[in-house]
């Protein structure tokens, strides 16, 4: 005669045998279905635009009592007529030696004091005296620029704005400002 224990674990194997199987079907089905190639399509129309995109800021303490002091505002763009820089490059005779046509010539503007650009563009010079605009178009956040900024010209050696050669020309940083033309002269670069 069994006692009631034995009883109680007899079934204990082929119950253990049915809840692995679920578990391993369970998962299964779960890696299929987020693998699953299917797209979620929304329904109805698409949301509007905002009326105006927000802008981050870093937070800063500065202030008193540990508030963040007020925090700047954008500079806005001048109307469409002056809503660009303009310029010529030009090299001096003695470093027109080291002109390669096709080379790389960028053309950066920023704010004053500020690393980050917030416009380039990459232009290839065959010839100098070179001409360039510089606009909203060029935006590397996709904004109108600001009234001032400072403009550096650097005419690569590699083409690639990352980097820096010794042998790379440059000229500025210069201050600059919307609807303004400059002429900006090369020169060896410092570093």
């Amino acid at each position: 005669m069994k006692t009631q224990k034995a009883r109680q674990t007899e079934g204990f194997p082929c119950f253990q045998k049915l809840f692995l199987r679920a578990l391993c079907a369970s998962a299964v089905s779960l890696v299929l279905l987020s693998c699953s190639q299917n797209s979620f399509e929304p329904e109805g129309a698409a949301p509007p635009e905002p009326a105006s995109p927000r802008v981050a800021r870093p937070i800063q303490k500065d202030g008193p009592d540990g508030a963040a002091p007020p925090a700047p505002q954008p500079e806005t763009a001048t109307a469409a007529c002056g809503d660009s820089i303009a310029g010529t490059v030009q090299l001096p005779e003695t470093l027109k030696g080291r002109f390669k046509p096709g080379s790389s010539l960028f053309v950066i503007a920023r704010v004053p004091g500020n690393p980050m650009p917030l416009a380039a563009k990459k232009n290839s010079v065959e010839a100098f005296p070179f001409s360039f605009t510089l606009g909203a178009e060029d935006s590397m956040v996709g904004e109108a620029l600001p009234q001032d900024v400072e403009l550096i010209v650097r005419l690569d050696q590699d083409g690639d704005i990352t980097t820096r050669e010794p042998g790379d020309l440059v000229a500025g940083p210069l201050p600059a400002s919307l609807g303004q033309s400059l002429t900006l002269t090369l020169e060896e670069s410092e570093k």
